[in-house]
């Protein structure tokens, strides 16, 4: 392993270093100049410095996942987004700080991956029940666009956090379908609404991140075995 460490490209290693707060000034400054509110910057910058240090295994990266539920919690109550609303109150906060601590032990938390019949049935798992809470939420007379981008986030979200905690690298797929989703959906509801533009940017910076986590966690279960 020693050996391996010693071979770490040093561009690489300066871009791991810049990473984090390059994103969070990308989102600063698309913040200031799209003259968003403080409670959308405050939540994309969270956002985005939680995933990033996610993807490169620093713990801290919880307390902003935290920061990031509570803000975005009232962004979405603003855009009647209250399935989301819910999943990050009632389910996503306590996880992060169930995460948290989950990840102190650090020789017992190492990368994995799932069995190919394990993936499968969550695959099959997760479709039925976004089905079903599609179904529900439009009986309700919610709409179509929001019902889908509640169930995907709410449900595949879940899961994923959950993955996460466990550091299962599948996490990091489910992650980048709830981003996409939620990305279209605030790419319609912008138009005419430049102040919601950061979210697009944000949602735009988490699959990036995202793609940067998968590639971070595969180096490291690669090195660590």
């Amino acid at each position: 392993i020693e050996a391996k460490s010693e071979n770490i490209n040093p561009i690489e290693e300066m871009f791991k270093k810049l990473w984090t707060p390059g994103v969070a000034l990308v989102m600063l400054f698309t913040g200031l100049i799209l003259k968003s509110s403080v409670i959308q910057m405050i939540a994309s910058i969270a956002g985005v410095v939680y995933i990033a240090l996610i993807a490169s295994e620093k713990r801290i990266g919880y307390i902003f996942g935290i920061v990031n539920v509570i803000f975005y919690s009232i962004v979405s109550y603003n855009e009647k987004l209250y399935g989301l609303v819910l999943y990050n109150l009632v389910y996503s906060l306590p996880v992060l700080i169930y995460g948290y601590f989950k990840w102190k032990d650090k020789s017992k938390n190492k990368i994995k991956t799932m069995s190919w019949d394990a993936r499968l049935l969550l695959s099959s798992s997760i479709i039925l029940l976004i089905i079903i809470y599609v179904q529900i939420a439009v009986s309700r007379q919610s709409l179509l666009g929001t019902a889908i981008t509640d169930a995907v986030s709410v449900i595949l979200g879940g899961i994923a956090s959950f993955l996460m905690t466990k550091k299962y690298i599948e996490q990091w797929i489910g992650f980048i379908t709830v981003n996409i989703t939620t990305l279209i959906y605030w790419i319609i509801n912008s138009i005419g609404n430049p102040s919601n533009y950061i979210m697009i940017i944000m949602w735009s910076v988490y699959t990036l991140n995202n793609i940067y986590g998968i590639i971070e966690w595969n180096k490291s279960r690669k090195i660590k075995g």
